[in-house]
């Protein structure tokens, strides 16, 4: 959420795709999971901030960052309540 409101912000769009794979790696407790840790390796080679005037803010390519997330059961949903994502080429 937190880049999402800097991008507007800035009055930036992200364009693009983002290939993602993620596998969940661990679940709390075993016998009736209410938590959930979710690894994955993001990349980001193909999503590109622009202006919304038109152009890119920079010629800086994403690429692959490693990604953990917590996920939370509550109210009978999963919510993500912890999520990590490093800096590009942790993976």
């Amino acid at each position: 959420v937190g880049v999402l409101s800097t991008n507007q912000h800035n009055q930036h769009v992200s364009l693009g795709s983002i290939a993602i794979d993620p596998k969940v790696t661990e679940v709390k407790p075993q016998d009736a999971p209410t938590e959930a840790t979710v690894h994955d390796c993001v990349n980001t080679e193909n999503w590109l901030n622009h202006k919304a005037s038109g152009g890119l803010v920079n010629d800086v390519p994403g690429g692959k960052q490693i990604m953990t997330a917590t996920v939370s059961r509550t109210d009978g949903a999963w919510k993500v309540t912890v999520f990590k994502l490093g800096r590009v080429g942790t993976c």
